[in-house]
């Protein structure tokens, strides 16, 4: 490097030189004539380094510039296969979320009977429901009677499972229902009382 660089300086005192005194040459020296001597007085190692090698990372394409793979387009049968796979998929993603509903609603049910069943013999009888009713749900007026509960065990009793007693696990409801279907009925028992009052009074 150090011998270039005295090269380097010499040739551009020659050219120099014969810049200023065109004379030397015969004819007048221009801009192009000054780098072909300072080219030639550096010598062909010199030279070389002026001229841009072909396989140098920058005279690789850039990316935007390379030739695309092509697309290719989807055809009818591989739409309607994907199409086909989606619905598959979404099928399947709600059945799980039904049988998720159906296990949290039934583990539900199941922890409301086993407060109910204070003897835990597997049947809810009348008199058990309706303690376990007083015990949770609190009414503006009136009271969970043995009649409403067992009105509840009548209304329950879908399957036929349900004996004259009690109401079994597969017949049990949660304990939001049960609340539900205790103010139901004693909405009704509050209007057959005020109806009956009304015609006392007629």
């Amino acid at each position: 490097c150090v011998e270039r660089l005295r090269a380097t300086a010499a040739a551009a005192r020659s050219v120099r030189c014969l810049h200023d005194n065109p004379g030397t040459m015969g004819k007048t020296t221009g801009p192009r004539r000054l780098l072909a001597l300072l080219l030639v007085s550096m010598g062909p190692a010199s030279v070389t380094s002026f001229v841009q090698p072909t396989h140098s990372r920058w005279a690789q394409p850039r990316p935007s510039e390379r030739p695309r793979a092509p697309l290719q387009a989807a055809t009818a049968d591989d739409l309607l296969a994907q199409a086909a796979a989606l619905r598959k998929e979404a099928d399947e993603a709600q059945k799980e979320v039904e049988q998720e509903k159906q296990d949290s609603y039934m583990a539900e049910v199941l922890a409301s009977f086993k407060q109910a069943d204070s003897d835990k013999d597997g049947v809810v009888t009348i008199m058990e429901l309706q303690t376990w009713l007083e015990s949770r749900i609190e009414l503006k007026e009136g009271k969970i009677t043995a009649e409403w509960a067992a009105q509840l065990v009548k209304d329950l009793d879908t399957t036929g499972n349900a004996n004259a007693n009690g109401l079994a696990v597969s017949d049990f409801v949660t304990a939001s229902e049960f609340e539900v279907r205790v103010k139901e009925i004693a909405r009704r028992e509050f209007i057959a009382q005020e109806k009956a009052e009304r015609e006392r009074e007629a």
